[in-house]
C-alpha cells in the first residue's frame, strides 16, 4: 500500500500537466517505471515529446507526448532491434516515425538525440539523425562535409540557415546532440559534444513552417539513410534551451 502511494505521488506531476509545463497535461504513452517518471519529471520546461528506447517498457512508443505517440515502424526484420537502445541501420532498412500531432513546434524547438554510432563509415553517405516530410527541418551527417552534423530548420525554403559541426563524431562514442531552432538571433544552435562544440548561425529566418504528417528518427522522410547507429533516446522542446538545460534532459 505504502509502495502503491509512493508512486502515486510521483507520478502525479506527470499526469497533471508538471504544473502547466507541458502545456496540455498527459494524453500520449507514460511508461510504468518509477525511475522513468521520475526522469521525465526532471525534465525542463517545454517538453512536447520523449522516447526512451533503452527502457523497453513503451518499445518505440513515446514515454511522453502532447497528441498521439505512437510509434510506426518498418524494416527487413519486421520488428525493431531494442536491444540497448532502437538500431537504425542501413543493412535492415529500419525506418521510425512519429505523428506530427501538437509535439513538434515550429518558430522555436529543441531537439536533443542520444546515439551511438557504429563502425560505418559515415563519410561516404549521409546519414539522418532526424527528419520531418513536407518541410525538412533535418538532423544528418552529412557526407560532403566529411560526416560533420548539420541541422536546418527548415531545408526546403531556406537551404542557407544551417549549422554545422567543426567535428565528425566517431564511431564506437555516445553523443548528445543538441539542435536548437528560434527565430531571434542567433536562429540555430548545434550543440553536442557536452556543450565543448557550439556552432550557430544569424542569417534571417521567420520562423515558418507548414508541418507535414511524419517526423522520422535515425532516418531520412524516404526511409532511407540510416543513421546506422544505436539511438538511446530523443526528446523535443516547444523552447530554446541552454547548455546545460539540455545536458539536464538527456543524462
Amino acid at each position: 500500500m505504502i509502495k502503491r502511494l509512493f508512486l502515486a505521488l510521483l507520478l502525479l506531476p506527470i499526469l497533471c500537466g508538471f504544473n502547466g509545463n507541458m502545456q496540455g497535461g498527459f494524453d500520449g504513452k507514460l511508461g510504468g517505471s518509477r525511475e522513468l517518471g521520475a526522469k521525465i519529471a526532471a525534465m525542463p520546461p517545454g517538453l512536447t515529446f520523449y522516447a526512451d528506447y533503452t527502457d523497453g517498457r513503451n518499445g518505440i512508443n513515446a514515454d511522453w507526448s502532447l497528441g498521439d505517440g505512437t510509434g510506426y515502424y518498418s524494416g527487413l526484420s519486421k520488428q525493431p532491434d531494442l536491444k540497448g537502445g532502437y538500431h537504425a541501420t542501413t543493412a535492415n532498412k529500419d525506418v521510425l516515425k512519429y505523428k506530427i500531432d501538437r509535439n513538434r513546434t515550429a518558430a522555436q524547438e529543441t531537439i536533443i538525440i542520444k546515439f551511438t554510432l557504429d563502425a560505418s563509415d559515415h563519410a561516404l553517405a549521409d546519414h539522418f539523425i532526424q527528419d520531418t516530410d513536407a518541410k525538412q527541418r533535418e538532423m544528418k551527417l552529412r557526407s560532403s562535409s566529411g560526416g560533420k552534423i548539420r541541422i536546418a530548420p527548415n531545408l526546403t525554403d531556406a537551404s542557407t540557415i544551417n549549422a554545422i559541426s567543426t567535428l565528425a563524431p566517431s564511431a564506437n562514442t555516445q553523443y548528445v546532440i543538441g539542435a536548437v531552432f528560434q527565430t531571434a538571433s542567433p536562429n540555430v544552435l548545434l550543440y553536442w559534444n557536452d556543450g565543448v562544440d557550439t556552432i550557430s548561425t544569424t542569417n534571417t529566418w521567420n520562423g515558418v513552417i507548414a508541418w507535414g504528417s511524419f517526423f522520422y528518427v535515425g532516418c531520412r522522410n524516404a526511409g532511407d539513410q540510416q543513421l546506422d547507429a544505436t539511438i538511446a533516446s530523443s526528446a523535443f522542446f516547444n523552447r530554446a534551451l541552454s547548455v546545460n538545460e539540455i545536458a539536464m534532459a538527456i543524462k
